[in-house]
């Protein structure tokens, strides 16, 4: 289902007015909040999950401050798991968080990935894998004034993170979420930052970062609303202006009633106007095929601008399903 967003109406009012007193057809915009599916599509409904940290050698390799030290991954999965626990309405401490210690002789298949699930009693097993942190590195041209005898100095680093997804049961791979998140700190010192208080308040606030980026994360098991610019035609005349109306105020059942009448006359423009403003309310309305059709029709009918962009857009997100 798609929202629309109702602080816009006094603009698209005006809009109207303007596009009544046209003898063509004018494509009027509108904000919707429509939803964006899942980026890692694991079914978590119902099942049972929990976290694994992977206990390494943590010695800081050239060029990084932090290199799968245990700690820091423990934060991401706390972070992680209570992102998970928010979206799918659990209790404090219903997806667990464990750590494994595989050695050099350790393989990482199907049977230890059993093994995981049936000492955890999950379904879902996810492994934090990797977490690096770059050293942090000064952001030059940057330095902020000075306040109070205090400048303000930028500093950066690179966290990179590997998080591994599997079905329980199969032992499958489900997801495999790798990414690089660019770190930002504000330094204040009453001279150029130097090396010292840059590592002391990296390590101050590293726990939160980490937690914080897990979170993030865990955003990205589920559906999202976003903000997105759709447009309808609008022609003079108080149908089209009702059908307008109908549709900015979600109602787009009696919106489509309109159109349907005005697809069916024999001006090709009008007829492919009223085609294109079905297909949008079929989208708004979560029936994507339907609106391709729609689509099809309208072009049958006259290639008004924009419609054969909005068409390869539906194919997109059909095609993603």
């Amino acid at each position: 289902m798609t929202r629309i967003n109702k602080e816009f109406l006094p603009f698209l009012t005006l809009l109207l007015v303007t596009a009544v007193t046209s003898c063509a057809p004018v494509a009027q915009l509108f904000d919707v909040e429509a939803r964006v599916p899942a980026e890692y599509k694991v079914n978590l409904d119902n099942k049972s999950i929990a976290i694994f940290t992977t206990l390494r050698e943590s010695t800081p390799q050239e060029g990084t401050l932090l290199n799968n030290d245990s700690l820091s991954m423990v934060y991401m999965a706390r972070g992680l798991a209570s992102g998970l626990e928010k979206n799918l309405d659990l209790e404090d401490g219903d997806v667990f968080v464990f750590n494994h210690k595989p050695d050099s002789n350790t393989v990482i298949d199907a049977d230890y990935i059993r093994e995981l699930s049936f000492l955890s009693n999950s379904d879902i097993v996810m492994v934090v894998d990797t977490l690096k942190m770059s050293f942090p590195k000064l952001l030059e041209g940057l330095a902020g004034g000075v306040t109070a005898g205090f400048r303000s100095n930028y500093i950066f680093a690179l966290l990179t993170s590997v998080i591994n997804v599997y079905d329980g049961i199969t032992a499958q791979s489900v997801a495999k979420i790798s990414q690089t998140d660019t770190v930002y700190w504000e330094i204040l010192s009453r001279a150029d930052a130097n090396q010292s208080a840059v590592l002391s308040r990296v390590r101050e606030s590293i726990s939160k970062v980490n937690q914080s980026i897990g979170e993030e994360i865990s955003a990205r098991f589920f559906p999202s609303w976003g903000r997105q610019e759709r447009s309808l035609f609008v022609y003079p005349g108080a149908k089209w202006s009702a059908a307008f109306t109908n549709a900015i105020n979600f109602k787009w059942k009696e919106a489509m009633d309109i159109w349907l009448e005005e697809s069916k006359t024999k001006d090709p423009v009008k007829a492919a106007a009223a085609s294109y403003n079905i297909a949008v309310a079929c989208e708004m309305t979560d029936r994507h095929e339907l609106a391709l059709e729609w689509l099809d029709l309208s072009l049958k009918s006259y290639t008004l601008p924009g419609v054969s962009n909005y068409k390869q857009y539906l194919l997109n997100r059909v095609e993603k399903k």
